[in-house]
């Protein structure tokens, strides 16, 4: 009987040495995989995109120029812009604000801005030529 003791004790210690080197060896990929996450999370960083331009009213990227439109209306408008090729909506503009857009029809065209209103019972126009040197404005009347 003391045999079969001395046999079960050596088996839970080797059982017990088995273990402790498992949790070792899985310590081990833990702090390697922790390594490569923390080596990605820095090379993520480094490879973000620079900031934007400060945004001057001028010329876009895209070749296109910017318009500047001021509502002084006590409701959003939404803009419109139609320079010949069809109608195509820049966005809205909330009440008391100015908004920016780009217009990437080529400069020097005349571009027609219509403004509406929520309900559509106000839509004022206004006509630009558009300038890379000379910012474009139009304020909703």
């Amino acid at each position: 009987m003391l045999k079969r003791v001395q046999h079960l004790l050596a088996l839970i210690a080797l059982a017990g040495l088995v273990a402790t080197v498992a949790c070792q060896q899985r310590q081990e990929v833990d702090d390697d995989e922790m390594g490569a996450d923390t080596l990605m999370m820095e090379d993520t960083t480094m490879m973000a995109p620079p900031p934007a331009p400060p945004d001057t009213g001028m010329t876009s990227m895209e070749g296109g120029v910017q318009v500047s439109v001021t509502n002084p209306m006590p409701h959003a408008m939404t803009v419109t812009a139609d320079w010949g090729q069809g109608q195509m909506e820049l966005g809205t503009v909330q009440s008391n604000e100015t908004s920016s857009f780009d217009i990437s029809a080529p400069e020097g065209s005349q571009v027609t801005l219509t403004a509406s209103d929520p309900e559509g019972t106000h839509n004022p126009t206004g006509t630009i030529t558009l300038s890379a040197s000379t910012p474009a404005t139009w304020t909703i009347q």
